[in-house]
């Protein structure tokens, strides 16, 4: 959704989810969400993490999840 209200096209496949190429995404939303840290997460597939630096680069980081013993509900394994 974030996407489309800056204008951007629409992620097409999962491959664009991960990686270099999520990472390539997370920036292209900095300057229309005027934001410092964006975080994506992917539900079982962990997330991402992009932040400004102080010398205005950004670091990117990435987390497959950690696997929860099931308690018989859903659980927010990622906290955002």
């Amino acid at each position: 959704i974030l996407e489309e209200w800056c204008g951007l096209q629409r992620c097409g496949s999962n491959e664009e989810l991960s990686g270099s190429a999520l990472e390539k995404r997370m920036l292209s939303l900095v300057g229309p969400l005027r934001s410092k840290r964006i975080c994506v997460t992917r539900g079982g597939e962990g997330a991402a993490l992009l932040c400004r630096n102080h010398d205005g680069s950004y670091a990117f980081c990435e987390h497959c999840g950690y696997e929860l013993p099931s308690s018989g509900g859903d659980s927010d394994t990622v906290g955002a």
